[in-house]
């Protein structure tokens, strides 16, 4: 399946970049990219870790080139890896990211120790880049949101995960984390990339901050830890599911959610959720 425009009351969302793949001609790697095309934008949420975004852009006939908005996430390299390249087709694109994700962050690994997994401190300075706010309205579509606070079934995975200072490495806390908020017609749609705050506690900052509950929630839940093996509790994740039933939201998750959490949800979920992978494309 390939682009092709969306309808006048559809809101598109394709999967450039997942761990997992739908088509065999498409690349895939450990990261997340999303195109969206809303009514009045072309969004490019995060960018994947390498070229994977701009090789299975080509393929899937996505027009980088036309993207307007750019949200990258936080500021780890599966999500923004492939920045640069994107910068060298888009000149116009506003970037919109946190001040604080050119932080030093690092990654404790079962095999190969403390690793650098921060974006491209080069990029930095660069021009397209406006700077986020704890929240930040765009327009009467786009809405940003950080300062997650809460720490309700906090991700496990987040404990072998560091910000290096002056006084050493010290715990994140992801106040480097930013998530999107489209609302279009009724839809209300939450676009997290790898929901390090918890994604309970990014509902209900959305909720508190637009007054509703969101409709569908589309991103990582941080539920596994690829690189160190971490997977969290049974019941942790049962309490989420749960709780996702009680908002009525329809979810599609993947990246470092993790094949056994997203099996254990979809027992609770049923129908309301689904499975990002690399090639997918959702109307809404």
């Amino acid at each position: 399946m390939q682009y092709e425009k969306k309808g006048s009351d559809e809101m598109k969302v394709i999967t450039l970049v997942e761990n997992t793949r739908e088509r065999e001609d498409l690349c895939q790697e450990h990261g997340l990219s999303l195109y969206i095309e809303t009514k009045k934008h072309k969004i490019l949420f995060d960018t994947g870790a390498g070229d994977c975004m701009v090789k299975n852009a080509k393929k899937l006939q996505v027009p980088l080139e036309e993207v307007d908005t750019v949200i990258i996430s936080h500021g780890h390299y599966d999500h923004g890896g492939g920045l640069e390249d994107f910068l060298r087709m888009n000149k116009h694109a506003n970037i919109y990211i946190h001040p604080e994700a050119f932080g030093h962050f690092y990654s404790e690994r079962k095999d190969e120790g403390t690793v650098y997994i921060g974006l491209n401190q080069k990029l930095k300075d660069e021009k397209q880049f406006i700077w986020t706010a704890d929240a930040l309205r765009i327009d009467e579509e786009l809405f940003l949101f950080a300062k997650v606070t809460k720490r309700k079934h906090f991700p496990i995975g987040n404990r072998t995960l560091f910000v290096k200072t002056e006084e050493g490495f010290l715990p994140d806390y992801f106040r480097h984390e930013i998530n999107l908020m489209i609302h279009e017609s009724e839809k209300k749609v939450l676009v997290a990339g790898c929901a390090h705050n918890g994604i309970v506690n990014i509902i209900n900052k959305a909720k508190e901050l637009t007054q509703a509950y969101p409709t569908h929630v589309i991103g990582g839940f941080h539920l596994s830890k690829r690189s160190s093996g971490i997977k969290e509790d049974d019941l942790v994740i049962k309490a989420i599911g749960d709780y996702l039933i009680e908002t009525g939201v329809m979810c599609y998750t993947g990246h470092c959610t993790g094949e056994k959490a997203f099996l254990q949800l979809k027992d609770i979920l049923k129908h309301r959720i689904k499975a990002l992978t690399t090639g997918l494309i959702i109307n809404i």
